[in-house]
């Protein structure tokens, strides 16, 4: 084709393609690499921040999940006590449900110990859970139900209600949870009870099972107070 049948829009395009390359490289910099430099900085400071927020407020969540599984439980078991035997007082039940659940507290201390590196987690979590199912049956033996400030105050997580109130509604000023100086004390529990182990074997399972038998038996007694008062 000669350049006197070229149309007027080919004739522009051929002056593009002749046209020097350093013109138009500055303008293509910033819209190819900006983009793609903005969420690399960004998302891992935002995730480990929501991972940090999770995990403070995990008691208060343990709490909450507890009360909506053991609260039905325990309103039930004490029905069923009282239909079984009519003239039981309420302080009764209330120590038949510690002598239950300080059992129950008791023998996931001593399972926990065989736990290895692991026992000081696992024993939070498991004698945690049955302090909180203690807490509630106790409720339920005096005609009242647990609340989860009950369970976070009950069992040494927060110092009083209005702070356990203050966590679980994440609202600013709360008094900080008692949960890290808990964890730290087991941990240095578990690792001196594992350093006697080498020495002493079953001494970590006795150990553990004494802890939380311990532990339990201050938790009923905090609730009894509390239950019987209210």
């Amino acid at each position: 084709m000669s350049t006197t049948d070229q149309s007027p829009d080919t004739a522009a395009v051929a002056q593009l393609d002749t046209a020097s390359p350093a013109t138009s490289a500055p303008a293509a910099t910033p819209t190819t690499h900006e983009p793609r430099t903005a969420p690399v900085t960004s998302a891992p400071a935002a995730g480990g921040a929501e991972v940090a927020r999770s995990l403070t407020r995990l008691p208060e969540q343990a709490a909450i999940a507890a009360v909506k599984r053991f609260a039905p439980q325990a309103e039930v078991w004490a029905q069923e006590i009282r239909a079984t035997y009519p003239t039981a007082t309420p302080d009764a039940l209330a120590r038949l449900a510690q002598r239950r659940f300080t059992r129950k507290a008791t023998l996931a201390g001593a399972m926990v110990s065989f736990a290895n590196g692991w026992s000081a987690p696992a024993d939070l979590a498991a004698t945690g859970w049955a302090n909180a199912e203690l807490v509630a049956h106790i409720a339920a033996a005096y005609g009242k139900q647990a609340t989860p400030e009950d369970i976070l105050v009950l069992t040494g997580i927060h110092q009083d209600h209005e702070s356990a109130a203050a966590a679980i509604n994440q609202e600013p000023g709360h008094s900080a949870s008692r949960a890290p100086i808990t964890a730290a004390s087991r941990t240095a529990t578990w690792a001196a009870l594992k350093l006697l182990a080498r020495a002493w074997p079953g001494i970590a399972l006795a150990g553990g099972a004494a802890a939380a038998s311990l532990n339990s038996e201050r938790v009923a007694a905090r609730a009894i107070q509390r239950f019987r008062a209210s």
